[in-house]
């Protein structure tokens, strides 16, 4: 399985609200804006990739306006290299994926905060079932409204590809919290 990093965005992580029947989750860290936003006005700054991401930290957190960085976390996010489309897998380089893929920042220490299952329109990432249908209350997910494992993720990205959560080509995100600046890079060997 191989996870290829797509680039870094900065996100107001929000705590589950009680609609979302899942006590087990705590937040949302979904790749979704739709409850965990990015800061106002982001995309207006056209400092974004073709994965409508940022290339490095400093351009991800120059989106944010001075006075609220400390409300924002900068996330990575890595994809896998197929997408669920209609419940079949497909190759990313048969669909309309970005072709410029940027490098991961060296001397970042990254934590895995889990699994993503989210569509894609439109160029950019669009909505989390777990989170944004309340998925979370059926299938696996961790505190963080992720899934906990590739293979969970992997299971629930072919079964949302089926149109019946939102539609849309489904695709695996790996979530990294960037936790601080250090002498090695955290993103280490690809998990198998």
């Amino acid at each position: 399985m191989t996870l290829l990093f797509a680039g870094y965005f900065p996100k107001r992580i929000v705590r589950r609200d009680p609609w979302l029947a899942a006590p087990h989750v705590d937040e949302i860290w979904s790749v979704s804006e739709c409850m965990s936003k990015g800061p106002p006005g982001w995309i207006d700054r056209w400092r974004h990739n073709d994965f409508w991401l940022f290339d490095s930290v400093d351009l991800a957190e120059s989106v944010v306006p001075e006075g609220e960085r400390s409300n924002y976390r900068v996330l990575g996010y890595r994809v896998w290299n197929h997408v669920f489309d209609a419940g079949r897998s497909v190759p990313l380089l048969d669909t309309r994926a970005p072709k410029r893929l940027p490098e991961p920042e060296a001397g970042l220490r990254v934590r895995r905060v889990g699994f993503d299952a989210v569509s894609r329109s439109y160029d950019a990432f669009d909505h989390s079932p777990l989170s944004c249908n309340a998925a979370a209350v059926t299938f696996p997910s961790n505190e963080n409204c992720l899934f906990r494992t590739l293979d969970d993720a992997l299971v629930g990205a072919e079964r949302f590809s089926h149109g019946t959560w939102e539609p849309g080509t489904y695709w695996v995100v790996e979530v990294l919290d960037i936790e601080s600046t250090c002498g090695d890079s955290g993103f280490g060997p690809k998990p198998e």
